[in-house]
């Protein structure tokens, strides 16, 4: 099931990018940052970081709405106190952004997303007994959301970005920023 929502948001994503692509107007996302545990994580897992990629692509000549496919690789320690180690998150998302105002201009914008995202203890050196119920990865049905300032230079376009992202008790908030490159973009 989980497989199959994350194929079809993908094939979305792709359909969607085909006229940014026929335009040559693709464009390239890469950002890091630091995340911060919440709910159930947050009782053991300490501040991480996160790095993430990906492909946007405007939707129409306003270029207001975007589509958005990214991968993303994190890590946040533990409190040694209560489960060794640390976890390791991966996954990708496909998505939709929404550049409020004029996106030649700095502005804010919003994204939304699905997809997948894994939680993979790493409990280091000796030490292989995971908390009760626990498998060492699992993968879960994943969502999030967010708001952002991006600031347009011609082809990059510099941007900080604040989300909400879930995935069954795994929950965070990354703080992140990045740039997005759109050769020959405006």
């Amino acid at each position: 099931m989980r497989r199959s929502l994350f194929l079809a948001a993908t094939f979305f994503l792709a359909v969607a990018a085909l006229p940014g692509l026929a335009q040559g107007q693709i464009g390239f996302v890469l950002g890091a940052g630091a995340t911060f545990p919440m709910g159930d994580y947050g009782d053991f897992a300490k501040t991480g970081w996160m790095v993430n990629g990906g492909v946007w692509a405007p939707v129409g000549e306003a270029r207001a709405l975007g589509v958005l496919g990214e991968v993303f690789y994190g890590s946040n320690s533990h409190d040694e106190d209560v489960v060794p180690g640390k976890t390791n998150l991966y996954g990708g998302y496909a998505g939709a952004t929404y550049r409020l105002g004029d996106p030649t201009r700095p502005g804010v914008f919003l994204v939304g997303k699905v997809g997948a995202l894994a939680h993979n203890w790493d409990l280091g050196d000796g030490d292989t007994t995971l908390p009760e119920g626990e498998e060492e990865t699992t993968w879960d049905f994943s969502y999030g959301g967010g708001v952002g300032l991006s600031i347009p230079r011609g082809a990059w376009v510099p941007w900080i970005l604040v989300q909400y992202i879930g995935a069954g008790d795994t929950q965070f908030i990354p703080v992140s920023v990045g740039f997005t490159y759109v050769p020959g973009g405006r």
